[in-house]
């Protein structure tokens, strides 16, 4: 039948041995029989000649995977393979392949891989249909599986314990399914797999040599002939009926008419031939002709039109603020994104952890072949706490859930199955933290760093590079051939409609290649994608958003963006920019090179921040493309991204096209602004002049589903809300297929729900009056709906409200919030106040949690009508609040309640906030306990509250206080404004004494504006250098200086010097206090390490060992005659001894500061000495060697041939005595003194 079909169309198979030259325009698998009568798989290629004439050749190839065994299990495998599949594997071979998954593989290690050669396509399938489950079951295995687990299993089985390693033979298992452990490239289609194989393409010409059946036929590409044929296209178009919210259907919906063009031409009925040029560059006459059937066309390409489009909102850039410029504006798009990933080099296998270099051997230290790269993870958790979550379960196991069957028993919690269990769990924890918190989710950025390999295999790299390289390529020969000047000087119609065909040709290539390189980093985040890695997209995105960030930052500096997208941006730079630098060169081929500015000089700052150390050498950045427009025309018609609200498209365009207008800068900017005005007014009007349904088709959204929508379970969207809706007024069954395309628009009723929940969908307008106004009545929450209906949408969220339209702090641009807190030893009291919500929340720490406040609502209503009369209402906050009062008796308590209550106030996304701190404290060490205040912009109110808090109603004194400084801190801040404007500073960066501070900063502006060079002053203690004579001390003593050191006056000679062993010293004197903290031992060791070796000294050297300066005894168990507090009292070190230098220094109880007894402290010190003496004389030699103690009293050395020893060395009982010397002579102690004098004059 194929055969028969080809025939028809012109494509007949080969069967006379020769040799044909054509280009290949089609391929399809097929099945042919060999010499001995069997089928076998082969693809049919279709080619078509120079003349036109058509013909097709087959070429077998068998089809084939591959399967991975364990370690020395090949032999055993094949055996098996060969035995079970008789009959359909024809070929079982062994082939080292490079495994990216084997440890170690960088140094040339392979993975030996069994590949199955078949005859057909379906013993293939056969085949791995039987074997995927093993290879499944492997898998999870090996993921549970370890070393104890496999040496407890095979000793369980009666197996030998001996592993591969040891013997170098194979384990034996009962069943060899079970050393597969991975297939590979099992699901490349066929005819995809022989043409990667044998690099045969499509749209290339090729020399077949057909030499009949006993040999395969050999397709030899030919790179020297370009000219594509003329292959007939026929292209249609079916226009149907569909129902409602639906895509037609085929087999419910009726065709209305079907459009029909071959080759360009119209083919109808009754019908003239006609003209369409919608430019001239694209000229359209149609001549109109019938043929009896698609058979007698024999068309070869088929091409089918569908109008498919899935919408989604983006929101809007704004384009209308003011920017100065010299001369006349150039808009540019600049190019930079998809090179800049090349050079990073990463892609999903080169993504390592520490395992993984830990394996490898080029893993050496100072290698340079990890590069840690930052992205960002976000993830939705619930506010929950696990003790939360824990207090839920136990509530479920005590309840009781409906059965599985009807009329059956309940069933307790336990025995629900996971899927029931998680089920259960998820919604009763959402609907607590609905309750509890006000909300389910809590969105979480983390910025993690994952380690890429820079010397991993770059095949995903190299296939990247050679799609853009090919694109370079392609692109460089259209401009080759877009230069017609030539043909058309000569008049030759041939080879002018030879050029355009080759410009054609080569912008649709360069256009294709454009879109497969931007499909490669895009791919990898989606689960089925062959080399799926969400570290790799993460990476890609976040280095995509910094550098778009950081040239959006450089392109501000110059001129103004306009529009930035992932592969570009759209500017406004001044005429008298640099654009274009033309180097002149001795090559005759090419002369001259020109370099673009713009682009150089963003690839200069990607380069700097952004490039890999490793791979300088294989830099080639993207030319940029930039577009001039001073001759009134827009080269470029902006694209703009699918599923953009149609007004925003609608005033984007008209306002791209607004730049080209005017000859100044005053005249461009009046036209951008006309455009700008005219939309203002439709929002600020709420569309008045408007009718409704152009109104729809501005503001609506267009959303489609492509499952059906019980497949997205309690998820909650705008298309989901939007698909619920119509089933209440039309029927379920309507809302149940795939397919779904919901239109909709977001109403501002009802006020305060989300967004998901505000989705009302255009099918409602659309019905009767009486089903309309119910239905929105209910969706809407109002049960007196009148009015206009389009007064009900939210137009807010389009209007253009940003700070970029007020005056740097003009009065009503930024909000505030208020943060007081004022502190006194463990006593401190802490406000929020939110004006905007009229919201505060007081919290009062103290040693005992009591509220004793006094109603704070009377109190700051007082107070406010008190400052009313000397001030203005602008300048005071609202009239009333809501206060919210805790005591605490933990600071740790309020940090996160003032967390949580700024963190709320920043996910609702208000206007732009600035929070004024009123604090004793520095802000930073108020923002270690608040790490929230690192996000908002903070201004300091530098008032000084004089107000103690040793009263005994602190807190109403101290309420009053803070209401006080609450009330005027509009005059605060609105005073701090206007020095802000004044100085031209940051409004949080003036500080308290802003009169000194104005004047240094006119004066540096002063010098800088005359050229002065300002002194970097680390101080505020001057802004410039004048003569300034520092102060100098010397010392004169008269005398003579009888002895005299020469330091290091003869090389190579080491002499005595205080400072020759100075940073050994302080290296062991600091490692030794940081290692008091048992927090930072591993970094503290680190750091041992590196010092020491900077000194040349060892880590375990005695030089190295920590020697304390200061001797001390400690006195055990010594107790406290007033509260019998017993303890170990540290003579010489104790903290709570008193020495003010005026008395003799005393010892104090820790427990009730109660004095000791020095005498029988005195005592227990002799008592001590006496027992130390008494140890030392009597004490056992010992055996240096064995430290075997002496038994009998005539041996002279130990059965071991070791000397003996004292245990207790002369010279360690001579430094304890002196240690009990020092303590008598410190706290002038006479009785232990002459005791110690006995001793020494005994033992002398």
């Amino acid at each position: 039948f194929t055969d028969g079909m080809d025939e028809r169309f012109g494509f007949e198979r080969m069967k006379e041995p020769g040799e044909k030259t054509g280009w290949l325009i089609n391929m399809h698998p097929t099945e042919i029989l060999d010499d001995d009568r069997q089928m076998i798989s082969a693809v049919d290629y279709y080619f078509i000649q120079e003349d036109g004439n058509r013909f097709k050749v087959a070429l077998p190839y068998k089809p084939y995977f591959y399967i991975a065994t364990k370690k020395n299990c090949e032999r055993e495998v094949i055996s098996f393979l060969s035995k079970k599949f008789q009959g359909k594997v024809a070929k079982l071979e062994v082939v080292p392949k490079e495994d990216l998954n084997l440890p170690n593989h960088l140094v040339g290690l392979k993975r030996n891989y069994i590949k199955l050669s078949f005859n057909t396509v379906d013993d293939l399938v056969k085949v791995k249909r039987e074997i995927s489950p093993a290879v499944r079951k492997n898998r999870e295995r090996e993921k549970s599986n370890d070393a104890y687990t496999s040496i407890l299993s095979s000793a369980l089985v009666g197996g030998s314990l001996v592993t591969a390693d040891e013997d170098g033979t194979s384990k034996k298992m009962t069943e060899q399914p079970d050393n597969i452990i991975d297939m590979r490239e099992y699901d490349v289609p066929y005819h995809v797999c022989v043409s990667i194989d044998l690099k045969i393409h499509v749209a290339h010409w090729y020399n077949v040599l057909y030499r009949g059946s006993a040999y395969p036929p050999e397709i030899v590409c030919k790179d020297d002939l370009v000219e594509s044929p003329d292959p007939v296209v026929l292209a249609f178009d079916i226009e149907t009926t569909k129902l409602p919210l639906k895509f037609p259907d085929a087999e419910t919906d009726q065709i209305m008419m079907i459009s029909y063009m071959i080759d360009g031409q119209v083919k109808s009925f009754a019908l003239l031939d006609f003209e369409f040029t919608p430019k001239p560059e694209y000229e359209g006459p149609f001549t109109v002709f019938n043929e009896p059937d698609e058979v007698r066309m024999k068309f070869m390409i088929c091409i089918v039109y569908k109008t498919v489009t899935e919408c989604q909102h983006h929101p809007h850039q704004q384009t209308t603020s003011t920017v100065q410029f010299s001369s006349w504006i150039g808009c540019k798009e600049i190019d930079l994104i998809v090179m800049t990933l090349l050079d990073k080099i990463f892609f999903p296998s080169a993504m390592v952890d520490e395992a993984t270099c830990a394996a490898c051997d080029l893993n050496k230290p100072g290698a340079n072949c990890q590069r840690r790269m930052t992205w960002q993870w976000r993830g939705e958790i619930m506010p929950a706490s696990r003790s939360e979550f824990h207090r839920i379960q136990q509530q479920l196991e005590s309840e009781k859930f409906p059965a599985l069957f009807p009329n059956g028993p309940t069933r307790p919690f336990h025995v629900l199955s996971r899927e029931e269990q998680a089920r259960h769990e998820k919604k009763r924890l959402g609907d607590y933290c609905r309750k509890a918190y006000k909300k389910v989710h809590l969105t979480r950025l983390e910025e993690r760093v994952t380690a890429i390999c820079q010397r991993e295999n770059s095949f995903y790299v190299d296939t990247v590079q050679a799609f853009r390289d090919r694109r370079y390529e392609f692109k460089g020969l259209h401009k080759v051939w877009k230069k017609l000047s030539t043909a058309q000087d000569n008049g030759d119609a041939v080879e002018v409609k030879r050029c355009k065909n080759m410009e054609i040709l080569y912008e649709s290539l360069q256009l294709a290649q454009k879109c497969i390189l931007n499909s490669f980093y895009g791919c990898v985040m989606r689960k089925g994608a062959r080399w799926y890695s969400m570290e790799m997209a993460g990476i890609v995105c976040f280095t995509g958003a910094n550098i778009i960030t950081q040239a959006r930052e450089l392109i501000e500096q110059i001129g103004r963006p306009l529009e930035l997208d992932t592969d570009g941006i759209w500017c406004v730079l001044p005429n008298t920019f640099p654009e274009n630098f033309v180097i002149k060169s001795t090559n005759e081929k090419k002369p001259k090179v020109t370099i673009s500015y713009p682009g150089a000089m963003l690839n200069i700052m990607v380069k700097v921040i952004f490039l890999a150390p490793l791979l300088t050498s294989k830099l080639h950045y993207r030319q940029v493309n930039y577009l001039l427009n001073r001759d009134g025309i827009f080269p470029y018609k902006y694209r703009f991204p699918r599923g953009e609200l149609q007004l925003i498209k609608i005033f984007q365009s008209s306002v791209f096209e607004a730049f080209l207008k005017g000859t100044t800068l005053e005249e461009v900017y009046a036209s951008v602004a006309k455009v700008a005005d005219y939309w203002l007014d439709v929002l600020y009007s709420k569309a008045a002049n408007m009718p409704d349904a152009e109104l729809f088709e501005l503001i609506s959204e267009n959303r489609s589903m492509s499952r059906k929508l019980e497949d997205y379970g309690e998820r909650k969207s705008t298309s989901i809300s939007t698909t619920k809706c119509p089933a209440e007024f039309l029927c379920d069954q309507m809302v149940k297929d795939a397919g779904l395309s919901c239109r909709y628009v977001i109403s501002r009723k009802p006020e305060g729900s989300p967004v998901t929940e505000r989705a009302i969908p255009l099918a409602i307008f659309q019905a009767e009056e009486s089903v309309k106004k119910h239905f929105l009545r209910k969706w809407l929450k109002m049960p007196n709906l009148a009015g206009r209906e389009a007064d009900t949408f939210d137009l807010e969220h389009l209007e253009m409200r940003s700070l970029a339209q007020f005056n740097y702090l003009e009065p009503g641009s930024v909000r505030h919030i208020c943060l007081y807190h004022h502190s006194q030893g463990h006593k401190a009291l802490f406000g929020i106040f939110i004006p905007s919500q009229r919201k505060a929340s007081i919290f009062v720490l103290d040693t005992v949690r009591s509220n004793q406040m006094p109603n704070l609502s009377s109190l700051y209503g007082a107070e406010r009508t008190a400052l009313l009369e000397k001030t203005t209402e602008e300048l005071l906050p609202p009239e009333k609040h809501l206060f919210e009062v805790r005591a605490e008796n933990d600071v740790k308590a309020i940090y996160p309640t003032l967390q949580r209550i700024l963190l709320n106030y920043k996910e609702e996304r208000r206007a732009p906030t600035l929070i004024a701190v009123q604090s004793n404290w520095e802000l930073r060490r108020l923002a270690a306990g608040m790490t929230v205040l690192e996000e908002f912009p903070v201004v300091p109110v530098h008032v000084i509250d004089e107000i103690n808090y040793s009263v005994l109603d602190l807190q109403r004194h101290g309420a009053r206080r803070m209401i006080i400084h609450y009330l005027n801190l509009d005059s605060c801040l609105s005073q701090a404004f206007d020095m802000a404007r004044y100085y031209h500073l940051p409004v949080g960066n003036l500080p308290q004494d802003i009169s000194i501070f104005g004047s240094d900063l006119f004066l540096a502006h002063h010098l800088r504006k005359h050229n002065h060079l300002l002194w970097l002053s680390p101080t505020a203690r001057r802004l410039v250098m004048e003569s300034d004579e520092r102060g100098s001390m010397e010392i004169n003593s008269h005398g003579c200086y009888s002895t005299g050191k020469q330091i290091q006056s003869v090389k190579s000679t080491f002499l005595q010097s205080p400072h020759t062993c100075l940073m050994l010293f302080l290296f062991v004197m600091s490692l030794q206090v940081l290692s008091l903290d048992a927090n930072i031992v591993n970094q503290e060791n680190k750091l041992k390490r590196d010092l020491l070796r900077l000194v040349d000294v060892g880590e375990f050297s005695e030089d190295a060992q920590f020697h304390d300066p200061c001797k001390s005894y400690v006195l055990p168990e010594v107790i406290c005659h007033h509260c019998n507090f017993c303890r170990d009292l540290d003579l010489c070190k104790d903290p709570a001894v008193s020495q003010d230098g005026s008395v003799l220094p005393q010892w104090f109880c820790s427990n009730c500061q109660a004095q000791y007894d020095t005498e029988s402290i005195e005592i227990a010190l002799v008592e001590a000495l006496q027992k130390k003496l008494m140890s030392y004389t009597l004490q056992d030699l010992q055996c240096a060697k064995c430290k075997g103690v002496k038994e009998a009293n005539m041996l002279l050395y130990c059965s071991c041939a070791g000397d003996f020893s004292l245990s207790f060395t002369t010279k360690s009982f001579t430094e304890q005595v002196e240690v009990f010397r020092n303590i008598t002579a410190h706290y002038n102690m006479n009785f232990l003194l002459e005791t110690i004098d006995w001793v020494l004059s005994m033992n002398a």
